[in-house]
């Protein structure tokens, strides 16, 4: 195994039938998605990983596809937090909002809203939630998405 792309539960139960010393050498990629990774599950990557080994942790939503990204490998130093949702992915600006929609400064939290160019269209049949949840783009730019999670700016 070289890549290995398993939802967070099951990466969970995979480390836990692992004894102490038992190790993945020849993994290279490591890709967790689809709820929360809590420090725990940084600690039994860098445990059973080689150094070299990389962890991607990926936030997105069905509306807007891939919208950031979070890298550790073995040497990455851990502090006992959850990690970061990392960094806007390529072509996706993140924003954080207060609830006029106004930009809220680091550390201040906020709802999360996602400008991509991979934004879906609407809500089939559902015209109210699409209309409070899509904002339209203009003819030189992408539309923009309130995804309705809670976050903030960190320095880091």
């Amino acid at each position: 195994i070289t890549i290995l792309s398993p939802g967070v539960t099951l990466f969970r139960q995979l480390v836990e039938t692992l004894r102490p010393a038992d190790a993945f050498p020849a993994l290279r990629l490591v890709r967790l998605a689809g709820e929360q990774v809590r420090s725990e599950d940084l600690v039994a990557f860098q445990r059973h990983c080689a150094a070299a080994s990389v962890l991607r942790i990926g936030y997105s939503s069905t509306e807007t596809g891939p919208i950031s990204d979070y890298l550790i490998d073995g040497t990455t130093p851990l502090d006992g937090t959850a990690p970061s949702c990392g960094y806007p992915a390529q072509g996706v600006d993140v924003f954080v909002v207060d609830s006029h929609d106004m930009p809220r400064e680091d550390g201040d939290p906020g709802e999360i809203v996602v400008r991509t160019p991979e934004l879906a269209l609407r809500y089939w049949r559902q015209p109210d939630e699409t209309a409070a949840r899509f904002l339209p783009g203009s003819a030189t730019g992408p539309g923009s998405f309130h995804t309705g999670d809670r976050g903030q700016w960190r320095p880091d």
